[in-house]
């Protein structure tokens, strides 16, 4: 659930009966410049508090015992997917999912740049996740990169039924400007760190970067969305 934006949004849109169970694998010391931490105490002291809660260092399939026996109407995968460490890990949390939810909704940004302006996030994000196939760091974002058309077939092969799908703009967001910054600073991090990277790579890489200097994070990538249920 991150800091909790669409976690108090969807206990807002719950109304007074409704209750959000936010989770989230980092721990409450994560993010900047509000941790997670700080997030929940502040959630949690306002006006929505009744309707939340909010778990922290919460692995869904590790920790699923202690979901068991529970029954949520949706289950939310709000902008998470591309902090997941591989494809195996979506596939083991949309089976988990399906046990504990009647529906699921998945928000996800489309890598594939629409036009010009969105390049940045794009370029930014790709090079994360190639430099964290051989250096992983725990502070990045974006550690595995999925199509809207792969997000649909693991939904499917995970035993749901995908209802709607599309893309939106997100144009007000400012995750294009966040992804270049982490780029800027994480990037040259785990390519000098990095353990049998070809060198032709780690050059291509560099040139990468260089680039992306260039790039002004000018919009948002697309958001891919979808909709399934059991």
């Amino acid at each position: 659930c991150g800091q909790g934006d669409t976690t108090e949004a969807l206990a807002y849109c719950t109304g007074p009966e409704g209750f959000v169970w936010g989770i989230d694998p980092a721990g409450e010391d994560y993010g900047a410049p509000e941790t997670l931490g700080m997030a929940r105490d502040r959630l949690l002291s306002g006006p929505l508090a009744g309707r939340l809660r909010m778990d922290f260092g919460f692995d869904l399939v590790r920790d699923f015992d202690c979901l068991r026996g529970e029954a949520f109407d949706r289950v939310v995968l709000s902008h998470s997917l591309w902090y997941m460490d591989s494809y195996e890990t979506l596939s083991e949390i949309l089976k988990t999912c399906r046990r504990i939810g009647k529906k699921l909704s998945i928000a996800e940004w489309d890598p594939i740049a629409a036009e010009p302006k969105q390049a940045a996030h794009a370029c930014a994000a790709f090079l994360q996740a190639v430099c964290g196939c051989f250096a992983p760091l725990e502070e990045a974002n974006v550690r595995t990169i999925f199509m809207p058309d792969e997000i649909a077939a693991a939904v499917r092969l995970a035993g749901w039924h995908v209802e709607r799908d599309g893309l939106l703009s997100s144009r007000q967001l400012q995750d294009g400007i966040w992804e270049k910054e982490n780029a800027r600073t994480l990037c040259p991090r785990m390519i000098e760190k990095a353990q049998g990277m070809p060198a032709k790579l780690r050059r291509m890489l560099q040139a990468g970067l260089c680039e992306l200097e260039k790039m002004p994070a000018e919009s948002p990538l697309d958001v891919y969305w979808l909709s399934a249920c059991q």
